[in-house]
């Protein structure tokens, strides 16, 4: 819990050192989704290499639109909840607004890491299976 608090941190002391404070307020919840999504897209990523191993498919009308719409929807509905009952959590520790400039060049470095580990964890599912 203390990386997603430092993670809040420095995604609102980044958007407010590029815009401004009310940009910052807005916008940094939004930046956080994005740095933690490919950890929530492997379990869904997973399921369908197994769905679709065992011979059944998710098509479940004939219009692929659709399809994409029934299966893409609950999974943001879902990753949104999941964020949310975990940014709530972190409502009680204020936001660091006046982060030193060492604590923020340490935080830049784990959002990259963060984000390019999510990333390349989500690239090599395929390759496992």
């Amino acid at each position: 819990m203390k990386l997603f608090v430092d993670l809040r941190d420095f995604c609102y002391v980044r958007a407010q050192k590029k815009h401004n404070e009310k940009y910052a307020e807005n916008e940094h919840k939004f930046d956080l989704k994005i740095l933690f999504a490919p950890y929530y897209m492997i379990v869904p990523l997973i399921l369908s290499f197994y769905i679709h191993k065992s011979g059944n498919n998710l098509n479940l009308v004939e219009n692929n639109l659709m399809n994409i719409l029934i299966v893409v929807t609950p999974l943001i509905i879902i990753y949104n909840l999941i964020f949310n009952f975990f940014y709530a959590k972190t409502k009680t520790v204020p936001i660091d607004r006046e982060m030193n400039e060492e604590k923020y060049k340490k935080l830049t470095w784990e959002s990259n890491l963060v984000l390019i580990l999510g990333l390349l964890l989500f690239v090599s599912i395929p390759f496992l299976f």
